[in-house]
């Protein structure tokens, strides 16, 4: 007697993690936002206001927080959390909130159009690390003779024999972005991660404000011991970026000095309270009051 035939089991196929688990967008100020994508997807269109609030709360947190970048646990409670939701409305809006979201073999949920996103910028990241390195490597090398900050003409750089105006204006512009970023890493500054157009013209305004690359320097030394950017513990404050030093006013008064010291100290403030209440004793305890 034949065993009658039954079909084996298949495992239902479970997709890889979208994006590798070393990619780690922590730090990052911003994520790119695609308008047409996002507002004319079907999960903008038929959400509700608080899963649409979701939705964006749980894309940015996935993109700068979470490693791998693009992912999220898969967890109910955390979930929450992050999309700034209690428990209960969140449940409600879950389906509509997590909406083209994909559990993977590692566990997590991945998104594809933001595992996208995240996979473009980690190699942005990567690349101008690559280039940030390169720039101090060469620059360590020419140190005895050329520090860093040198705005003198080097070989083939002389007048008709090499750049143009222009060329060169932009050199001294990627030179003074990579001096920021060797700053940032020594202090623990924001890691920036593009110099976009707007960041390389206001650059170039700083560099010319400031006489240069020397001028440059000395605004970063100037920061790096500037009081009012530190809290009391002497880290950084979080706001202090480039794009905050890039500011027209605050780069001038960086440079005046109005930033070496916090705006008086709390000792001070308490001292001065002190010795107010006393001189009110004083005055209370004088003769002829009563």
């Amino acid at each position: 007697m034949t065993e009658p035939l039954v079909e084996p089991l298949v495992e239902p196929l479970v997709m890889a993690p979208m994006v590798p688990p070393e990619v780690d967008l922590r730090g990052m100020p911003y994520m790119p936002l695609f308008g047409d994508r996002l507002f004319k997807s079907t999960t903008w269109i038929e959400a509700r206001p608080e899963a649409r609030a979701a939705a964006l709360q749980l894309y940015w947190h996935a993109f700068a927080h979470e490693v791998p970048a693009a992912s999220l646990p898969d967890n109910e409670r955390v979930l929450a959390d992050h999309a700034g939701l209690s428990l209960k409305v969140f449940r409600r809006a879950r389906v509509q909130a997590l909406r083209g979201w994909l559990k993977c073999s590692d566990g997590r949920l991945y998104h594809p159009v933001l595992a996208e996103i995240a996979n473009e910028a980690w190699s942005a990241r990567i690349s101008h690390r690559a280039r940030t390195l390169k720039w101090r490597e060469k620059s360590r090398g020419v140190t005895v003779t050329s520090p860093p900050c040198d705005t003198r003409k080097g070989k083939g750089e002389r007048k008709g024999e090499g750049l143009t105006a222009a060329a060169a204006e932009g050199d001294r512009v990627d030179r003074a972005f990579a001096l920021w970023q060797e700053a940032a890493a020594r202090e623990g500054w924001p890691e920036v991660m593009f110099l976009n157009s707007v960041r390389r013209w206001k650059l170039g305004q700083r560099l010319a404000e400031a006489g240069g690359l020397e001028g440059w320097c000395a605004a970063l030394a100037a920061a790096s011991d500037a009081g009012f950017l530190k809290g009391l513990d002497g880290s950084f404050h979080r706001w202090f970026d480039l794009d905050w030093l890039l500011d027209e006013q605050k780069f001038t008064r960086l440079l005046e000095g109005r930033y070496a010291r916090r705006h008086r100290p709390v000792a001070d403030a308490g001292s001065g309270l002190d010795a107010a209440l006393a001189e009110l004793g004083r005055a209370g305890a004088a003769p002829g009051r009563g």
